[in-house]
């Protein structure tokens, strides 16, 4: 399922830093929703977001995809440092990513509650 290796891709241009790829496979409407953020538009994002990105050295451990054409969740911890759970509602038109959501769950600390 190219949707699969879409996604794959998503994920590791990040890891990567691989501002074209991105710009590849989301579309110029593409919509990111989150708690700390919405966008309407790609490269409004990208160029938003991108010094930050380069600047990091997050890392994503135990990805795990679910779904079909008609939508996926993604589910991943995201390691800073702390670690955040995070889920991702990832939709498509055609072939590349139109909307993502993304739901995040900070993990308390040990011995905390």
């Amino acid at each position: 399922m190219k949707e699969l290796e879409t996604i794959r891709s998503y994920y590791k241009a990040y890891e990567t830093k691989d501002r074209k790829t991105l710009e590849r496979i989301l579309v110029s409407n593409f919509q990111f929703i989150s708690d700390y953020a919405k966008y309407r538009n790609r490269d409004e994002m990208l160029n938003e977001i991108w010094p930050a990105v380069l600047n990091n050295n997050n890392k994503l451990t135990d990805i795990e995809i679910f779904g079909n054409r008609n939508g996926f969740i993604v589910k991943y911890n995201l390691l800073t440092p702390d670690t955040v759970r995070m889920a991702e509602q990832i939709v498509f038109d055609g072939a590349k990513i139109s909307k993502i959501e993304v739901f995040s769950e900070i993990k308390p600390k040990i011995g905390q509650p």
